[in-house]
């Protein structure tokens, strides 16, 4: 057992790299509905939080939505037992009658067992937010300033958010802490920070752009807090979102580790000992450097100068220069590049025009993405738009959607995708969501004859990595054709999952993508290279399977060039690539 002191906002050296990590959101235990893929038990939560340089952590029972509160933390203390370096926090839920103990009695138990924090589960104990209900805890938790854990998906809509409010108004000065907040919900989420001083939340699910600079700036580093979702979350993942932030040292310190120790009261923090950075990739990202790698990003997005906001989303601080500040902090090279407007709004020609303007401004970075929309374009007006951002243009992928509601195999695209096959391009497929996405499914079979029908043309399926269950149906399609990549992005970041989908088809059908700025790149980033592979693959990911991609292209963009050259510059295994400045 190792003892570290709390940190009080400064930088402690640690084998973890030159912060100290205390996970403010993990699960121990059982639960319903979980993936059988996923490495759930203690003694493997406690390794991969290890692995990746994680030193201890804060303990919900995973029984606390659906038992007992009482079942669940005596079953959670038993778990911790003998581990030091894990800290629980119980459960708990208002008195009623004779059917719970009073609540001074409840915490009572708590606090002879050690507990420092506590978990509410408002909604799923069907007990509400109403103050008078909770006002027995308020009375016992406030003085003691307990911190009070309380998960996002507890919350209801956004229409009682004025009764949230008085909850957590309710419980101060104890901090209430708001985990595994998405950031979709960010007009409910940023209003609650905003309203209610002694709210704070971690950033496992929190993966909007730029999110931890815009959270302290706004907030205060107080207030944010480092947490995984172990062990469904990659802690990698969570772990570069704070290594890579542009903050001082010292306020990282404070996120990572030295705000948890503080709001728990804990003079030193008893660890397990943690593993070194498993590689090179792994030691420069501990310590936020750019990666000593070829890295290129297979989908990402791009806004116009005027954007905040996308299907009810704030995109923080999401513009083109901010995007590349970011792309340079973690060594990114090349990036593909969509608009929002084409696709999701389903306004292709305004879309494209964004998307040219970023390549113009960043011509050897952006690798440009374009839409088009044989939904609203007649084929004239199709085949004009092709010969504007193809022919006469630099775009050299494809990016056909799901918002314009036609299959993908229908004939209506055939023209885009004809001309895609002839120069040897690329298309990123998502599915659609009115169709079932499942293995030998109407929709994958539709996937297969894409790749079939057009087998110079390399298809993408994104978000790859986003579920076991989704990557099942992924990997069927890529088993029945060579030209088929699995692009792995989207916010879930499973543990696990890279390892498997590298195990099952291999390293060089697997695609990085950040979908930035709707998604913030570096937990994307932080997800590959903690991953638990070898330094081989991890470089094939990040960037070299991409620009093998990129090198057939037939396309006018100085940035796939570019990409050509520096696949060329690589060393059999993939180590020194030059960066010279784009």
């Amino acid at each position: 057992m190792q003892t570290l002191p709390a940190p009080e906002n400064t930088c402690t050296e640690t084998p973890a790299g030159p912060h100290f990590f205390f996970d403010a959101n993990v699960r121990l235990g059982p639960t319903q509905r979980r993936s059988p893929d996923v490495p759930w038990r203690t003694e493997q939560i406690v390794h991969e939080l290890a692995r990746c340089g994680i030193g201890a952590a804060l303990c919900r029972s995973a029984l606390g939505p659906n038992d007992d509160p009482g079942t669940a933390t005596q079953s959670l203390l038993a778990e911790i037992e003998g581990r030091p370096g894990l800290y629980a926090a119980g459960a708990i839920t208002p008195s009623l009658l004779d059917q719970f103990p009073p609540e001074s009695e409840q915490w009572a138990r708590l606090a002879e067992n050690g507990v420092r924090a506590v978990a509410a589960w408002p909604r799923s104990h069907k007990v509400g937010f109403s103050p008078w209900i909770w006002q027995d805890w308020a009375d016992q938790l406030a003085p003691r300033r307990v911190p009070v854990l309380i998960d996002f998906s507890e919350l209801p809509g956004p229409n009682e958010a004025a009764l949230v409010r008085a909850w957590i108004e309710l419980l101060s000065p104890a901090p209430v802490v708001l985990l595994d907040a998405p950031w979709g919900a960010s007009n409910l989420v940023l209003r609650l920070m905003d309203a209610c001083p002694n709210l704070h939340m971690d950033m496992a699910t929190w993966q909007a752009h730029n999110c931890a600079e815009f959270l302290v700036r706004h907030f205060g580093v107080e207030r944010i807090l480092f947490g995984t979702g172990q062990p469904e979350k990659s802690p990698g993942a969570a772990r570069a979102a704070v290594d890579y932030a542009e903050l001082p040292a010292e306020v990282r310190a404070a996120v990572a580790g030295g705000n948890l120790g503080s709001l728990l009261g804990l003079e030193r923090i008893a660890t397990w000992e943690v593993e070194p950075a498993a590689d090179p990739l792994a030691g420069a990202a501990r310590a936020g450097r750019p990666l000593p790698a070829l890295v290129a990003d297979a989908h990402s997005h791009v806004m116009g100068s005027e954007q905040h906001m996308v299907l009810g989303m704030c995109f923080p601080d999401c513009s083109p220069d901010r995007q590349m500040q970011i792309n340079r902090r973690m060594g990114l090279d090349i990036q593909c590049q969509a608009s929002w407007t084409g696709p999701v709004s389903a306004a292709a020609r305004i879309g494209n025009d964004i998307l040219l303007e970023s390549q113009k401004r960043f011509p050897d970075v952006v690798v440009p993405m374009a839409t088009v929309d044989p939904s609203q374009m007649t084929p004239e007006e199709l085949a004009a738009e092709i010969d504007r951002v193809f022919v006469r243009g630099p775009a050299a992928g494809l990016k056909p959607y799901h918002s314009m509601g036609i299959p993908y195999h229908a004939p209506d695209w055939s023209p885009f995708f004809e001309y895609g096959n002839e120069h040897r391009l690329f298309a990123l497929l998502h599915p659609l969501g009115n169709l079932t996405w499942a293995p030998d499914s109407p929709q994958a079979r539709g996937y297969v004859e894409i790749a079939e029908r057009y087998p110079n043309l390399s298809v993408l399926i994104a978000h790859s990595g986003g579920s076991f269950s989704y990557a099942r149906t992924a990997l069927w399609i890529a088993r029945q054709r060579s030209n088929v990549f699995l692009e792995l992005t989207l916010t879930p970041v499973p543990t696990g999952i890279i390892e498997w989908l590298v195990e099952e088809i291999g390293a060089d059908r697997v695609l990085f993508g950040t979908d930035a700025p709707m998604r913030d790149p570096r937990p994307q980033l932080g997800w590959v290279v903690h991953a638990d592979i070898s330094e081989n693959d991890k470089r094939k990911i990040l960037g070299i399977n991409f620009c093998r991609i990129l090198a057939r292209a037939r396309a006018n963009c100085p940035a796939v060039h570019r990409a050509r050259a520096l696949l060329a510059a690589q060393s059999p295994d993939g180590r020194n690539a030059p960066r010279p400045s784009p």
